[in-house]
């Protein structure tokens, strides 16, 4: 039974909305276009609908909410309808079965079977014979029961057979028939490729034959190979020895030389130290000499200003001097106009007594004269009070003169002492130029030297280079001619530790010839073939028991020779009719 439905963003559900089902009979009612079919087709969807038109979509991705004036479009949409399955409708162990569909807008679907990812085909294997599958009768739309009141009876039948339980069956016998489809059409591939390899049988018989020669000449071929490798080998190593000698002496004098760089470059790099102090002193004199010339510029213009001031104050104390003068002349006139002004007012008050004395009647001109006595008085009073100013400017202006006169000395010590200074600056300037030029000279001599010497390394880098490379080559010849001398070295331990039995045979079995008197009648074939003492080892690797084969006469003294050995169980010998000797290939 269906519990709820899960419904995010497909079509006009913009948001999360669940629809639950707890009856056994739900109605939804609503207006046109309240999203009603939306709800039957978030269900088939939801349970693997792959038909557009069956869901009312243009695209897979149109059912996904485009938006709206008051909401965004969604990048995605997710289905879920979840059924009830207490009764085991399903064949999962679980009470619920939640199936869910997501597609985003990419195009990418996702599908699960209680939130586990799942394909769509589990989820079709799942809803099968259980009334849910997309062509059954669990939905019916519109027009749909004429459909089934109309439909034929084939029509008709599928749905019986849907809800007999048996469309799972009629499936997986469809399945089963496209298998055997394909396993005939593979059966008929096999055929035809069974015959093209036997046509192929024939040329590669040929090549089989090719192959055999190919094998017999190669071995012949190893043979030569290998007897030329043991002459390089020796001569590769005379040249590995003396590459060896040249490489050690290059080596020494490459040593030599880059322990005389190291000690050059660590006097270069002492000297450029220095360099670097020197530098730094002398940009630091150069900022003391910018300085003190600056100094020496202000100084100037300072005892410019204060020479012009100095004569400034002069024509001052000139102009004071003479003001002084005139206030000394002044002072005396007034002091004469003064005395004339005591013995005036003296003669008046003379006066003023004896007209006091003469008559009351005379009082007022004795008024008038008073008054002018008044008068007499405070013009005194007023020149007093000039005199004592100018006295007062008299010794303001002697102080200013003396102020002047100090500030004038210590303005000649200042400049004394920064003329100085920068004539010993300047000194310093030039013996640091002299002693940079010297030092850069001799860094300049240096890296000369330095660049001779890098030179000199390069060539005999490149001569090492040369050296090594010859090596390698010479190396890896080696290399390959030692594994070759190695390996049949192997193989002729092998045919030694085989020898070394079968020889033994071979001894036992001359010495029973030579007690029964027929040892003229074989011999091995080794006394007959003809091997460079040097070449013994590698020839006995390649011919192996060949070696022991014995030649005889006839093929009757074969035949007794054969039988005295299976009498006497000495093994197997292999015979050679002295006849048939040079028609037998030893290396094949």
């Amino acid at each position: 039974m269906l519990k709820q439905i899960e419904i995010y963003g497909f079509k006009s559900f913009a948001e999360k909305t669940i629809l639950y089902f707890d009856d056994q009979i739900i109605g939804i009612v609503g207006p046109n276009g309240v999203g009603k079919s939306n709800i039957v087709d978030a269900i088939k969807w939801c349970l693997g609908e792959q038909s557009l038109k069956e869901i009312r979509s243009k695209s897979p991705v149109d059912v996904i909410f485009a938006g709206s004036q008051s909401k965004l479009p969604l990048n995605f949409c997710e289905v879920t309808v979840v059924f009830d399955n207490t009764k085991r409708i399903f064949p999962i162990d679980y009470n619920e079965v939640a199936i869910t569909r997501k597609i985003y807008r990419s195009g990418e679907t996702e599908y699960f079977i209680n939130r586990f990812p799942c394909r769509l085909k589990d989820i079709k294997d799942l809803i099968l014979d259980t009334g849910l599958s997309l062509d059954g009768y669990s939905i019916i739309p519109q027009g749909r029961v004429e459909f089934v009141v109309s439909a034929k009876p084939e029509e008709r039948r599928m749905l019986f057979e849907e809800a007999a339980g048996i469309a799972k069956y009629k499936v997986k016998r469809e399945e089963t028939l496209r298998k055997l489809e394909r396993v005939k059409l593979d059966m008929a591939r096999v055929e035809d490729i069974l015959a093209y390899i036997k046509e192929q049988m024939s040329s590669l018989e040929s090549a089989v034959r090719k192959a055999k020669n190919y094998q017999k000449y190669q071995q012949e071929l190893q043979m030569l190979e290998c007897a030329n490798a043991v002459i390089q080998t020796r001569h590769i190593e005379e040249q590995i020895k003396q590459l060896q000698q040249t490489y050690l002496s290059l080596a020494q004098q490459y040593s030599q030389l880059c322990s005389q760089i190291s000690q050059e470059e660590s006097f270069v790099s002492h000297l450029k130290f220095e360099i670097v102090e020197i530098e730094k002193e002398f940009l630091k004199l150069k900022d003391e000499d910018a300085s003190i010339e600056k100094n020496l510029s202000l100084a100037s213009q300072r005892i410019e200003t204060i020479k012009q001031q100095i004569q400034n104050i002069e024509d001052d104390i000139f102009k004071l001097q003479q003001e002084i003068e005139e206030l000394k002349n002044k002072n005396v006139q007034y002091n004469e106009e003064l005395k004339n002004i005591l013995q005036i007012e003296q003669e008046v008050l003379t006066q003023l007594n004896n007209y006091q004395q003469k008559n009351v009647l005379h009082k007022e001109e004795y008024e008038a004269y008073r008054t002018q006595i008044l008068n007499l008085q405070e013009l005194v009073l007023e020149k007093n009070k000039t005199i004592s100013e100018f006295e007062y400017q008299k010794v303001k202006i002697r102080n200013e003169i003396l102020a002047l006169t100090r500030d004038l000395q210590k303005y000649n010590i200042e400049t004394g002492s920064l003329t100085k200074e920068l004539q010993t600056n300047k000194n310093m300037i030039v013996l640091s130029k002299e002693e940079l030029k010297q030092l850069t000279q001799q860094i300049q001599s240096l890296e000369e030297k330095k660049d001779e010497i890098k030179n000199k390394i390069e060539l005999l880098n490149q001569q090492i280079e040369e050296t090594e490379t010859q090596l390698q080559q010479k190396q890896s010849l080696y290399d390959t001619v030692n594994k070759e001398f190695y390996r049949l070295t192997s193989k002729l331990e092998s045919f030694s530790a085989d020898v070394s039995v079968f020889g033994y045979n071979i001894q036992k079995f001359f010495s029973l010839l030579k007690d029964r008197g027929l040892e003229h009648k074989c011999v091995p074939i080794s006394s007959i073939i003809k091997i460079d003492p040097q070449y013994y080892s590698l020839v006995s690797s390649y011919l192996g028991n060949k070696l022991f084969w014995l030649v005889v006469e006839t093929e009757t003294d074969a035949k007794e020779l054969t039988d005295l050995l299976i009498e006497n169980k000495l093994g197997f010998v292999t015979f050679v009719i002295k006849s048939n000797l040079d028609n037998i290939d030893l290396l094949g």
